[in-house]
């Protein structure tokens, strides 16, 4: 899958807006005011928090069509989809929460009609704390998807 890099941040008070370009979709949500943003080259929207050493990824598709929680457990490669339990719900979105070997990393997948995000937290030397984890679920439950 081709992605574009793109940015766009919009400041409110003490809460931002920050977005990720794909082929065909975009994705915004509010940030915390310690978040910030840049692009990285084909990697869509990344989010830094100085204070806590912690990196964000975001990445938005359109895919051919809307997938079942089954089908959509098999697109994000889960093993046994047909055995996956249902998608838990993330505001408007239905999605999973996956937190791997990799403790210094959690993935978030994320689907609403034919649209996929991908949010990817990751921290330097050190496990991920639920806390942070919440925030990024709290900027997940206001995620917006457009289409350019």
């Amino acid at each position: 899958m081709k992605v574009r890099a793109g940015i766009l941040l919009v400041a409110a008070a003490l809460v931002s807006c920050s977005a990720a370009d794909a082929v065909g979709c975009r994705a915004r949500f509010r940030t915390a005011p310690s978040w910030t943003s840049s692009s990285q080259g084909g990697a869509g929207l990344l989010l830094f928090s100085a204070p806590r050493a912690a990196t964000l990824r975001v990445e938005c598709a359109v895919i051919p069509r809307v997938l079942n929680d089954q089908e959509f457990a098999a697109h994000i490669g889960e093993e046994e989809p047909d055995e996956a339990p249902p998608l838990r719900k993330f505001g408007s979105f239905r999605g999973r929460r996956w937190i791997g070997p990799d403790i210094n990393k959690t993935e978030w997948w994320v689907t609403r009609g034919r649209y996929v995000i991908h949010l990817t937290l990751m921290l330097k030397n050190q496990p991920i704390q639920e806390p942070l984890a919440q925030e990024v679920e709290e900027m997940i439950h206001s995620l917006v998807v457009e289409e350019p």
